[in-house]
């Protein structure tokens, strides 16, 4: 049976089109009328069909909403009306095209949000070694969120400095990059030292800059900028990384309302507060397992030391506590000098009464001939 016969289902008339749809607004009614077409159910019994909560159903179907809804929920719809995969696909198409439309407009400076979509996102990693069961973690919050969401997603990344928090929080932006078409707002509060550390009263007028306010027109105080910047992000689908933030109290006036935005914090803090009031979902990231620590060294070498040596990369793995920032690092300095052993660095690091990995090799070169 074909995607059409699905919905058709003996019926007369023809299912809406959503090809046909070239505004949100459009699109909007195709699907008010595909529910009408297939029987009219109540949001209730959506709700019961779908498990998405009819309050996101209403608002998906309202005739007041701006915006499209999300892509996750257009296909429960569908599903909940009869639809199969070429209906699915039918619909994807159209909302897609929509879409477009709607991210060309916003670039072409048609819409309120600042004369280009912030994308702010840093580099990511080439290669994130061992952390396959965080990403697939990460992955399925953002889908749960996708499909139920009626709040902004909150994920906080906690755990020791150098433990790569940042990276793994990057690399996700970048994977989730595509369901956040309003743009990705990143901030890195540098809390390493007090003397270096970034304030909330910095970072709201820069996004709320980027945002399309001029910092002549934007409103004093954390107070009333915080809850200029929730109104501004609440119908709009942003993806927010707040970056080495020290505790709780001092990322609150950056989080997001709306139920299409999504917060990620990184922390040494374990951020208790914004998991009890905000309900936030805490994610501890530990230091990699060993195996994978000498694979993240021998990557980063690219020659074949890691063969020749493995107990001296094991070794070298386990002086950097199996942390990825400190076998970067490592691996870094090894590279500089493709003729240096790494039991040579091994041993260096462990004379020292402080082993640091990023001790320089030239150092080391002489220290090890002298010897």
């Amino acid at each position: 049976m074909t995607g059409s016969d699905a919905l058709m289902r003996g019926r007369r008339t023809d299912p809406p089109n959503p090809l046909s749809a070239s505004t949100v607004d459009e699109f909007g009614a195709c699907l008010r009328q595909l529910k009408k077409w297939a029987g009219d159910p109540s949001f209730g019994e959506l709700g019961r069909r779908t498990g998405v909560p009819r309050s996101t159903l209403a608002d998906a179907l309202s005739a007041r909403r701006a915006r499209l809804p999300r892509l996750e929920v257009i296909q429960v719809v569908v599903r909940a009306c009869g639809g199969d995969a070429g209906d699915l696909a039918r619909w994807e198409s159209g909302w897609r095209r929509v879409q477009e439309r709607v991210d060309a407009a916003a670039v072409a400076g048609r819409e309120p949000l600042g004369t280009t979509l912030p994308r702010q996102l840093p580099r990511g990693p080439t290669a994130l070694i061992g952390r396959d069961q965080l990403v697939d973690r990460l992955g399925v919050l953002q889908r749960q969120h996708a499909a139920r969401a009626n709040r902004s997603m909150l994920v906080m990344l906690v755990g020791a400095a150098g433990v790569g928090k940042t990276a793994l929080a990057v690399d996700f932006g970048h994977r989730v990059a595509r369901n956040y078409p309003d743009g990705q707002l990143y901030a890195d509060f540098c809390c390493a030292t007090p003397a270096q550390m970034v304030t909330v009263d910095e970072v709201l007028p820069m996004f709320l800059e980027t945002l399309g306010v001029p910092r002549a027109t934007q409103p004093a105080g954390v107070a009333a900028q915080g809850s200029l910047f929730r109104s501004l992000t609440y119908s709009r689908r942003l993806l927010v990384l707040l970056d080495n933030v020290r505790d709780a109290d001092h990322v609150r006036p950056l989080l997001t309302s709306g139920p299409s935005c999504a917060t990620v914090v990184t922390s040494r803090d374990r951020l208790s507060g914004l998991v009890a009031r905000e309900d936030g979902t805490r994610i501890t990231v530990r230091p990699l397992d060993p195996p994978d620590a000498v694979d993240l060294i021998a990557l980063m070498l690219q020659d074949r030391r890691g063969v020749q040596e493995p107990e001296a990369i094991f070794e070298l793995a386990r002086l950097c506590g199996y942390l990825p920032m400190a076998l970067r690092t490592a691996a870094a300095n090894l590279a500089d000098r493709p003729d240096w052993p790494i039991s040579a660095y091994v041993a260096t690091l462990a004379a020292s009464s402080h082993p640091d990995p990023a001790v320089p090799l030239g150092g080391a070169h002489r220290q090890g001939q002298a010897a």
